[in-house]
């Protein structure tokens, strides 16, 4: 398996309402640097999305350790890439802000909640497709306790999210490490917006 097609677990970073986006990537770009959390530019992983939109990966800044809670006791984690091309490396990774929001998930182990009952939708990936042919399907009513929302409100445990712009820091596992309320500070008042965050490896 290539370094490309390796999965990579991750943590991302998204503003909690999934229409918001920030006035413009340089925004949150200036307030990351300047709280330390990215530092430069990693030039040699250069991406683009599926959309063909360019994005931004940075190597972490100076206070990037004090600004995640890292819950194991000595976590192992590489700060710097350890050949050319590696990816698998503790990085971040700003998308471009998104026409419309997408839907990013763990390959499994992925269950919807009802926000108001918390009981299971065993169909959700059923309503999702519907969703994905048109986006303006967001009406959701649970087959539990049928109270009416929206798709983007239901909960993931951490293990999916919807947004129209990510931020990923990469080779985070699981639970390995949170954001502190300082990163999700320096976020929300960029954004003013409150932020979320959800595991991938993808």
């Amino acid at each position: 398996m290539s370094e490309t097609e390796k999965a990579i677990y991750r943590l991302v970073l998204h503003p909690q309402d999934a229409n918001c986006i920030p006035e413009s990537t340089e925004i949150v770009r200036l307030a990351l640097q300047a709280a330390e959390f990215i530092g430069e530019i990693y030039l040699e992983t250069s991406v683009e999305d599926k959309s063909g939109n360019a994005a931004q990966d940075f190597l972490v800044g100076e206070r990037f350790l004090q600004l995640l809670t890292f819950m194991g006791c000595s976590p192992n984690i590489n700060l710097e890439p350890q050949h050319q091309g590696d990816h698998d490396f503790c990085h971040i990774r700003m998308s471009p802000l998104l026409a419309q929001p997408q839907f990013r998930s763990h390959e499994r182990d992925v269950f919807a909640r009802c926000p108001e009952c918390g009981r299971r939708d065993t169909d959700w990936r059923a309503r999702l497709e519907d969703w994905q042919v048109d986006s303006s399907q967001t009406n959701y009513q649970c087959p539990h306790c049928h109270q009416s929302m929206l798709l983007y409100d239901l909960r993931w445990r951490q293990q999916a999210g919807f947004a129209r712009f990510f931020i990923d820091v990469f080779s985070i596992f699981p639970q390995e490490a949170i954001p502190t309320d300082n990163l999700l500070g320096v976020l929300n008042k960029t954004c003013a917006q409150p932020w979320n965050y959800f595991f991938t490896n993808r």
